[in-house]
């Protein structure tokens, strides 16, 4: 079960050239950004029909950012749910110390990680939790092509697939949604270029399998 616990993204857009209305970022066809609102984990009260060992996918703008996510964690760990976390690079780097504490207490069984801006910092954290744990899926979210992306831009991507070796990868080619400031963007890239680079990404991400 996909659980959407929060709208609030602490402006992680900076990334890009253009931010959307709530200062997220320029793709997220959620609008999340700093005016976003949290959920009410503590009204929850639909967990309750949930079966013992229900799988979670917990994320949002920017999940780490819920006051009562500590409490939420507890609530589904205590009810032997199967809890897993989506965040995007910028958490992960940010929050790395309190993911690894959430993990090594075994609150989420999955941590799913956006890709945005690859850097060395990144890697070198994914390395130590993988090397710390092997028993914790590491998977990340793809999105190729981009508008402006450049062919430098799309290497960098492969490095990482192959450098962090991620236990799964959702990729996907990047599309216009209604109302994001990406869907403005000039720079778009032809469809085979498209296809070319989702096809290599696959590929590449799926060699060492």
């Amino acid at each position: 079960m996909d659980i959407k616990i929060t709208n609030y993204c602490s402006g992680t857009g900076i990334f890009f050239s253009q931010q959307n209305e709530n200062g997220g970022c320029a793709y997220c066809h959620e609008n999340s950004g700093p005016n976003g609102k949290h959920a009410d984990l503590r009204a929850a009260s639909f967990l309750d029909k949930l079966h013992p060992y229900a799988e979670l996918a917990i994320g949002g703008g920017n999940p780490l950012s819920h006051p009562d996510l500590d409490y939420f964690l507890q609530y589904c760990k205590d009810k032997k749910f199967i809890s897993s976390m989506t965040v995007n690079q910028v958490h992960f780097e940010k929050e790395f110390d309190r993911l690894k504490r959430y993990r090594d207490e075994k609150l989420i069984y999955g941590l799913g990680i956006s890709l945005m801006k690859i850097t060395p910092e990144f890697i070198e954290k994914v390395k130590e939790i993988k090397e710390a744990r092997n028993d914790i899926p590491l998977s990340t979210d793809i999105i190729v092509a981009f508008p402006g992306e450049t062919e430098e831009d799309f290497n960098d991507t492969l490095d990482v697939v192959n450098t962090c070796k991620f236990d799964s990868a959702f990729t996907f080619i990047y599309s216009p949604r209604i109302g994001t400031p990406a869907a403005k963007m000039k720079n778009e890239l032809t469809e085979q270029e498209k296809n070319e680079r989702l096809y290599k990404c696959n590929r590449w991400w799926s060699c060492w399998l």
